[in-house]
C-alpha cells in the first residue's frame, strides 16, 4: 500500500457537518496504493475486520488525508494509463458498452465511424474500461472509471449523496 490514514471515529459529528459520522465510534484505517482502490478498516478490538472497498476508477492512490471536519477522506490519485499529455492509447482500453441513455446495444460493431482526418471517432455516450485494470467493469455496483490523475472525496455522513461522480470521457491519441 502506498498510503495509508487512521481515523479515530467518536460516536458524535465533532465537525461543522451536517450529520454524525457514518463511521462511528472507533479507529478505523484507510489503505490504497496500486490495487485501484482504498480499503477501510475497522481496528476496534485489534481484528482488522475490512469493512469495504471503495473505488478510485481505476486511479492508483498516492496519498490518504482524513478531514475530520466533513467526516471526507481526500485521495490524491494518479492515472497509470494517461500519457504526458493527456492521451491514452486506443489498444490499452476495451468497449464496456454505453451508458443507460443509449439506444443502441454494445454488440462491439456500432459506434465506430471515421471524421474526416480518418480518425477513428466513437459515440459519446460509450464506455470504456482499461484492460490492465485491478478490476472488472462490473466489480462495484455502479461504473466508474477516470482515465486522468484526480483528487477524490468521499464523505461519511448521513447527508452524504449516494450518487457515484462522473466518470471521465477517455481521449484516444496525443496532442503532437
Amino acid at each position: 500500500m502506498h498510503a495509508v490514514a487512521l481515523v479515530a471515529g467518536s460516536s458524535s459529528s465533532g465537525g461543522g457537518g451536517s450529520g454524525s459520522s457514518q463511521l462511528g465510534a472507533g479507529q478505523y484505517c484507510f489503505a490504497g496504493g496500486r490495487t485501484q482502490s482504498v480499503w477501510a478498516w475497522d481496528l476496534r478490538g485489534g481484528q482488522g475486520q475490512a469493512l469495504y472497498e471503495l473505488s478510485t476508477g481505476n486511479l492508483i492512490v498516492n496519498a490518504l488525508a482524513w478531514h475530520e471536519g466533513s467526516s471526507s477522506l481526500i485521495a490524491s490519485c494518479d492515472s497509470p494509463y494517461e500519457d504526458r499529455f493527456g492521451g491514452c492509447e486506443r489498444d490499452e482500453f476495451e468497449r464496456v458498452g454505453c451508458s443507460s441513455s443509449s439506444s443502441s446495444a454494445d454488440d462491439g460493431e456500432g459506434g465506430d465511424s471515421e471524421d474526416e482526418d480518418g480518425r477513428e471517432s466513437f459515440a459519446e455516450d460509450e464506455r470504456w474500461w482499461p484492460n490492465a485494470a485491478t478490476h472488472g467493469a462490473k466489480d462495484f455496483p455502479a461504473y466508474f472509471a477516470k482515465a486522468r490523475s484526480a483528487v477524490l472525496c468521499y464523505t461519511f455522513s448521513s447527508s452524504a449523496s449516494q450518487q457515484v461522480p462522473a466518470s471521465d470521457e477517455v481521449y484516444f491519441g496525443s496532442f503532437w
